[in-house]
């Protein structure tokens, strides 16, 4: 950069307020904001000396401190934080109104909240009060400041700047009120069953039988029960696999994990291929517009439940989960298939079947390898995951009780399942928060050791997410 402008850049940013236009200038991608930015950055890593002076302004000095403290996502901004897809239940808008975040508008159906993530998608942004002014400070733009500070050298060296795990909450829509109906209209047209005793799966198959005896009848109970059966189906998420690393440079590999915090009864997901299932078979499936979940392995849930599920797996959630979803940072999804919703989205058909991991196990052996079972590691802490792309640890507290952690090896997340808490500094000398349950937090590596404290009248459940 010309050293006039450099100079320029100096002479605007020696008081706040001229430091604060810049910042607001980046932030909104202005040539302005972007050239005093480059110009930080590189102050930062060793360019010239007035480019040094840039990055020594009290602004940017504040941005970096960030780094060795606790950072607390604004989620009040749905653009930032919320996936509105159709098959959206209700539970997270539960869930956020029991956190401290002002909404101008709260969607009552909510897919998911994404609580922690750099992904450019949906990006986390923090709170900054510089000067009497406050500033929302984007994860991008600490991960271009102090990327070491903020992941860890060794996250840095393997995923670059940016978050090496992305959190969500997950909710798809009921089924309670069809499950009611459903009773009624099995017993009106002769079909004395239980709907209660059957799982999502059985109903949806004896539902599909109905409506095959009635497809010649017109009359309105039966285009109710076919009414029905469309809305049930549009409440699971959709048939889709993610890429493994390598199919394509600009598709990032998504490996993930499910933690079943809430399931209706009845409720399951659907994972992996079923025994003896092929790529020809699902080719068939598909042109002929069937229901490929007839392909894949269906697993009742309930609380508690824990998924691995790595890329090239075909995989849905069914109607009627509240989930906890660490994964890779990418939102890389082909859709095999999407139960003809209106209005449709765009199919992946092609990319869907290349990607799948078609020597996978399958069938039970398949729900074995998928599934993860809680390790003990001491009286409150349990081992979740433990796999090259991420770890997954459960922290549980009695009232009182205190875990003690620490960022040594790189940035962790933190996301409150049950109860309430804070977050301290090692020895308890700095309370950073507090957070109840559905709030989350990053731990920046430079954070250090810290502790965690069960606040409220009950035990207090947490999950952490790190990679190492």
């Amino acid at each position: 950069m010309p050293i006039d402008k450099i100079e320029d850049l100096l002479a605007r940013t020696e008081t706040p307020v001229g430091e604060i236009e810049l910042y607001n200038k980046a932030i909104v991608g202005d040539v302005a904001g972007n050239e005093w930015l480059d110009a930080v950055v590189r102050g930062l890593n060793g360019g010239t000396s007035p480019e040094k002076k840039l990055a020594d302004r009290p602004l940017i000095k504040k941005m970096i401190g960030m780094t060795k403290g606790l950072l607390v996502p604004d989620l009040s901004d749905p653009s930032r934080s919320l996936n509105l897809a159709p098959w959206g239940g209700t539970r997270i808008a539960d869930i956020l109104r029991s956190l401290p975040f002002k909404f101008d508008h709260l969607p009552e159906h909510i897919a998911e909240l994404w609580s922690i993530s750099s992904h450019a998608k949906h990006p986390n942004v923090f709170h900054l009060v510089y000067e009497g002014t406050e500033l929302k400070v984007p994860i991008d733009l600490l991960g271009r400041l102090a990327p070491e500070m903020l992941f860890g050298a060794d996250n840095v060296a393997r995923f670059g700047a940016n978050m090496p795990f992305l959190c969500k909450l997950l909710n798809s829509g009921s089924w309670k009120k069809e499950r009611l109906e459903l009773e009624e209209l099995f017993k009106f047209f002769g079909k004395n069953v239980r709907v209660s005793e059957w799982n999502d799966h059985d109903l949806m198959s004896a539902l599909d039988n109905l409506c095959t005896e009635l497809s010649d009848k017109a009359d309105k109970t039966a285009s109710r029960l076919r009414e029905l059966r469309q809305k049930m189906l549009e409440a699971n998420l959709s048939v889709q696999v993610h890429p493994p690393k390598g199919y394509r440079s600009n598709e990032p590999s998504k490996t993930e994990a499910w933690v079943i915090l809430e399931a209706e009864k009845g409720a399951g997901i659907y994972l992996g291929l079923k025994e003896g299932v092929t790529k020809e078979m699902m080719q068939e499936a598909l042109d002929a517009g069937e229901n490929i979940t007839e392909h894949l392995n269906f697993v009742e849930v309930k609380p508690g439940d824990v998924f691995f599920i790595p890329a090239g797996t075909p995989h849905s959630v069914g109607a009627g989960i509240l989930l906890y979803e660490p994964q890779e940072t990418s939102e890389s999804t082909f859709r095999y298939y999407d139960y003809d919703r209106e209005p449709k989205r765009e199919l992946h058909v092609k990319d869907a079947l290349a990607s799948t991991n078609w020597n996978a196990p399958s069938g039970k052996a398949a729900v074995e390898f998928y599934r993860r079972r809680a390790v003990k590691k001491n009286p409150n802490l349990y081992s979740l995951i433990d796999e090259e792309t991420f770890k997954l640890d459960q922290v549980t507290l009695a009232k009182g009780n205190v875990y003690s952690g620490g960022t040594s090896s790189g940035v962790q997340g933190i996301t409150v399942i049950e109860g309430k808490i804070s977050i301290l500094s090692a020895g308890e000398k700095i309370k950073y928060a507090v957070l109840v349950a559905g709030g989350s937090a990053i731990l920046p590596a430079a954070l250090g050791s810290y502790s965690i404290i069960a606040d409220g009248e009950r035990k207090a459940r947490l999950m952490i997410v790190s990679t190492a």
